[in-house]
Formats: structure tokens, sequence, C-alpha cells
């Protein structure tokens, strides 16, 4: 099956889990997950196929937020002004009980943002998080301008200590190509991993 959603300003997925064959969601600002009264909930958004995320807002993950495509072959692709995530996003897994699995090989990552992508809370006050992008194929990051950060600006792809990006197939033995790419400044604390032949 496939899934529209189109809306003009803003979205919020808390509590909320979608497993389709394809989505595409157009609009504004997108939020998934959420702490409620001291707790961290969550959202998952899975497709079989294809996740298609084109807003001219920002796309905000918490920490139990999870994005992913269970198929080979499967993409995940990402057009927004900002991307900033503690949760995780997954091409070629699937997600079970609150656990992700690698489950389809040869399945793409590919996020462009016109501002910042910022992965982690970089070590900010209380609990540190990190994000999580990982592909069962190929990540492509692409970071902006990063005029929005007002602590770094010029900050297009931000990477923290505790974050990850990594490519690994299902058998766990091979990896596809990881690029990132920024139009202006980058900052790579975290792991990057593509390690396997």
């Amino acid at each position: 099956a496939k899934v529209l959603i189109t809306y003009g300003a803003a979205m919020t997925m808390v509590d909320a889990s979608m497993d389709v064959g394809n989505v595409t969601i157009n609009g504004g600002h997108l939020v998934m997950g959420a702490v409620v009264d001291s707790v961290r909930r969550g959202a998952n958004l899975m497709a079989a196929h294809s996740v298609d995320v084109d807003l001219w807002g920002d796309l905000t993950l918490d920490a139990a937020a999870r994005i992913a495509t269970s198929d080979a072959d499967s993409t995940i692709t990402i057009d927004v002004t900002g991307l900033d995530t503690i949760g995780t996003i997954h091409a070629g897994a699937t997600i079970d009980g609150g656990v992700l699995t690698a489950t389809g090989d040869r399945a793409d990552v590919s996020i462009t943002v016109a501002d910042q992508l910022s992965m982690g809370t970089r070590a900010a006050s209380g609990v540190a998080f990190g994000g999580q992008i990982r592909a069962t194929g190929d990540i492509t990051l692409n970071g902006g301008a990063g005029y929005g950060d007002p602590s770094y600006p010029g900050t297009g792809l931000w990477v923290d200590a505790r974050s990850t990006v990594e490519s690994v197939n299902v058998a766990g033995d091979a990896s596809g190509t990881i690029t990132l790419n920024s139009q202006r400044n980058m900052v790579l604390n975290g792991f990057v991993l593509a390690k396997d032949a």
C-alpha cells in the first residue's frame, strides 16, 4: 500500500506506528517522538520499499523515534531545511518490539538539508543521546549552509561523539559507500563505519 501525507504547517508523531509499503510526507515541520511527563515517547515510521520526506521545514527525531525501510533495494530519502536527530534512521531493517534488525540488502539512505544536519545532543546538560543513521547499502549525507545554528554558524553537518553513521549488509560482511558533504563547515566527532569488504 502507498500512503501520501500532506500538511501545511506542522505534524507531530508520538506513540504512533506506521507500517506500509511506501510512504511520502510533504509539509512543513515534522516532529517524531517527545518527552511526556519526563518519559521519552517514541514513534515508528516503517515502509517496505520507500520512505520519502520532503519538507520546507525541519525534521526532528527524539531518542525513541525510528524511520526504517525493510526490503532489499529499499530507500529512505529525506529533503528538508534542517534535521536534528537523536533517534534512528535505518534503511534495510525491520522494527520489531522496538528493536531494529537488518533484513534487506542494498538499502540506501539519502539526506539533503538546506541548513544543518545535526546528530546527537552534543553533550548538552542532562542525559546525552547520539543519533544513528544506518543502511545495508549506501549512505549520502548532504549538509547545508548551517547558518541556523547561532552557536556554530556555518556548520552544515554535525556528527557528535555519541552518534554513528554506519553501512553494513545483513550478513555483516560487506558495506556500501558513505558520502559526507557540507556546503560550509563539518564537525565529525562520532563514528563513521563502512569497514567490511
